[in-house]
C-alpha cells in the first residue's frame, strides 16, 4: 500500500480558509469551532466567525471533532470515499454539535 502524503493533509487544511472565501456571505452569522484529527498528519482546529474561516494547528476547544486516519482523509478530499458511508462505518467519527457541520455543508452546495 502506498505511504499516505501527510504534507498533503497539511497543506489541504490550511488552504482552506482560501476555499471558504466565496461563501463568505453564506457562512455569515454562523460561529463555531471546529476540530478535525486526522491521525498522524495532525490536530487542527478551523474556527468560524462571521463567515470568515481560520484554521490552526493543534489540538483545543471545539463545538465539533471530527476524527479519521489520514488514509479516508485523502479519499474524502478526492472523491473516492462518501462521508455517509465512511461515517456509517465507523471510519470517520463525528462528537459534539452536528448542527454546526450541516450548516456549513449547506453553505458550500448552493
Amino acid at each position: 500500500m502506498k505511504p499516505v502524503d501527510l504534507e498533503y493533509i497539511r497543506r489541504y487544511i490550511a488552504a482552506l480558509p482560501e476555499v471558504a472565501r466565496p461563501h463568505q456571505d453564506r457562512m455569515k452569522g454562523r460561529d463555531g469551532a471546529i476540530k478535525l484529527v486526522v491521525g498522524e498528519a495532525g490536530t487542527f482546529v478551523l474556527t468560524l466567525r462571521d463567515g470568515l474561516l481560520a484554521v490552526a494547528e493543534g489540538d483545543g476547544p471545539a463545538d465539533v471533532t471530527i476524527s479519521m486516519p489520514p488514509e479516508d482523509f485523502v479519499k474524502l478530499t478526492n472523491g473516492t470515499l462518501n462521508v455517509l458511508s465512511a461515517a456509517a462505518f465507523g471510519r470517520i467519527k463525528f462528537q459534539g454539535d452536528m448542527g454546526l457541520l450541516m450548516g456549513l455543508r449547506a453553505a458550500f452546495e448552493r
